[in-house]
């Protein structure tokens, strides 16, 4: 063969592949902008399609499981982050994002075994030590978190989260001087900040009134900022002043329309001044912006619950738990709504998932599942029928012995009838 034809073999064989590679890039290309655009679904389809061409690409399952996490699809983006990291383990900023994950679904030790492989790598990286303590606080280990927020100011002393975040765990073992120390330090490294920091830690120990001067400090220095205004609604709702809540959650939600989070806590905030309407309204629109996001579903199955609609209850439930299997409360009220509808069967499971889950009952549930494993034995099921049929008949004795008396009465000819008939 000659040069020239063995060149043009080559390139023969190379030009599909250089297609190829150029269709995958600018797929990856529309997908980032769609995702920028806050179209997270249709980012998600085309991440797919290329993992239907391309099944060993690292980097469409990790940008994909970005994606299921943003929109509240955390099984799914655990499933992805982890399908990335054995295709790409040196990537261990994944090591932190699916640590987030698992901190997302209550699923703590998976988090913090994910958070210290990452810190293996970056042992001064901030952010996750930041992530970690906040986790800390969430599974109720304060004092790590503690050690986390300090460690922070430590190696980086201008670290406005790290003060916010140690006032908060001071606030809660009654450190009220110490909070209030990196309150004050937080609102000198940036005021418009520090002062919503301290506002928050006001809410805690119930001084809305002062919380509400903060806030309004802090609006001042920065008027722009929509979530300082949802979050001094929160104050006036925490202060059980619904109608001025509402109207700052108005404000902030006509400054940013796309905060999921919002519209459910508007909604729950309508749902506390009596207008069940416009709290369903909010729910919908929290669900309508992040689809994955399980409260909101939740939400509604609690509030048509209240309203005796039990089949619509439970199937808001099952939604909010496909969409976050991990969610236990919707597995406790589920439970209860099936335990009204006398599907026994189905309460017993949502209850066993409920204590998987969190390790413990209430009450309730207890006596509840007592009863039910007591009844499902068959011995003890016929003797539980036993009882209510002697029980039933009992109660009907009153009434059967008297209508019984009155028929026989009524077929005994009297003694004068007999007489006459004679």
């Amino acid at each position: 063969m000659t040069t020239r034809g063995f060149v043009m073999l080559l390139l023969l064989l190379l030009v599909p592949s250089i297609y190829a590679q150029t269709d995958e890039e600018q797929l990856f290309q529309q997908a980032d902008s769609l995702a920028q655009d806050g179209k997270f679904e249709a980012a998600i389809a085309i991440y797919t399609h290329l993992l239907t061409s391309n099944p060993t690409s690292a980097d469409a399952y990790h940008r994909r499981a970005v994606l299921y996490h943003r929109i509240g699809s955390l099984e799914a983006a655990i499933s992805d982050y982890s399908t990335a990291l054995e295709l790409d383990p040196d990537n261990v900023v994944i090591y932190q994002q699916r640590g987030n994950a698992y901190a997302d679904s209550g699923r703590y030790e998976e988090a913090f075994a994910d958070y210290a492989r990452h810190l293996e790598a970056a042992p001064d990286d901030r952010y996750t030590l930041l992530v970690r303590g906040i986790t800390y606080e969430k599974a109720s280990q304060p004092n790590k978190a503690l050690a986390d927020y300090s460690h922070l100011i430590d190696l980086y002393p201008d670290y406005l989260p790290a003060y916010q975040n140690r006032a908060s765990v001071y606030i809660q073992r009654g450190e009220t001087e110490k909070a209030f120390a990196d309150y004050q330090q937080a609102i000198d490294l940036n005021p418009a900040l520090g002062h919503a920091a301290r506002a928050e830690g006001y809410m805690k120990i119930k001084k809305y009134a002062d919380a509400v001067e903060d806030f309004n400090q802090s609006i001042e220095l920065s008027p722009e900022d929509a979530s300082l205004y949802f979050r001094r609604a929160n104050a006036f709702a925490d202060a059980g002043d619904y109608r001025t809540a509402l109207l700052n959650y108005d404000h902030a939600i006509g400054m940013k329309d796309d905060e999921a989070y919002w519209y459910l806590i508007r909604g729950i905030t309508h749902k506390k001044n009596n207008n069940d309407a416009a709290a369903l309204a909010d729910f919908h629109q929290a669900m309508e912006v992040n689809p994955g996001y399980a409260y909101p579903y939740f939400s509604v199955g609690k509030l048509y619950e209240e309203q005796g609609k039990i089949d619509t209850a439970i199937d808001y439930y099952t939604r909010a738990i496909a969409r976050n299997p991990a969610f236990y409360e919707a597995y406790e009220q589920r439970g209860h709504a099936y335990y009204a509808k006398f599907q026994f069967s189905r309460m017993a499971d949502d209850y066993e998932a409920y204590e998987a889950l969190t390790g413990t009952l209430t009450d309730s549930m207890q006596s509840r599942l007592q009863v039910y494993y007591w009844v499902s034995d068959p011995v003890n099921r016929g003797i539980f029928l036993s009882l209510i049929l002697v029980l039933t008949l009992w109660r009907l004795k009153g009434r059967l012995v008297p209508r019984m008396r009155m028929m026989l009465a009524a077929w005994t000819p009297r003694p004068d009838e007999k007489r006459k008939r004679s």
